[in-house]
């Protein structure tokens, strides 16, 4: 049996230090970040393993929890809301997909996506993760090149 070979196919992150916005010329710039939706911190990283004709292929994406109302609003009224409403919890989306070459040109694959059936926070449609939840799919891929 053939050895497994790690192939790392994405190892992204990201930090938002600045987002400044001016509404109108000559308007005093308006500071962006840590705003409804916008995450601190962010990552996403997707390694790849195959052995033979079988390939294994994972995704993981995070980001950091993110405000649910605007810094104006919680300064302007600190009692706005209680303190373990002020956030949307972190993001945690696994993918798993598993492919198959069973001829030179024929491949399957099925997958699943939000492994963890992450859902949506309680008030929420679509923060942090859509609503759909975990969902599976099959497919093939077929070369008609000549």
């Amino acid at each position: 049996m053939a050895s497994p070979q790690a192939r790392w196919r994405r190892l992204v992150g990201g930090y938002l230090d600045r987002a400044e916005q001016i509404g109108t010329p000559g308007a005093v710039s308006e500071d962006n970040v840590d705003q409804p939706g916008r995450p601190r911190f962010q990552a996403t990283f997707s390694p790849t393993w195959t052995i033979g004709d079988l390939t294994v292929s994972y995704n993981l994406r995070w980001q950091d929890a993110v405000r649910r109302f605007t810094k104006a609003t919680t300064d302007g009224t600190p009692n706005y809301a209680p303190a373990n409403l002020l956030r949307y919890r972190e993001l945690w989306q696994h993918d798993l997909q598993v492919q198959l070459r069973v001829q030179d040109k024929l491949a399957v694959y099925a997958g699943v996506n939000n492994l963890t059936n992450q859902r949506p926070d309680a008030d929420a449609t679509n923060l942090p993760i859509s609503p759909v939840g975990r969902f599976l799919y099959v497919g093939a891929k077929v070369d008609l090149g000549r």
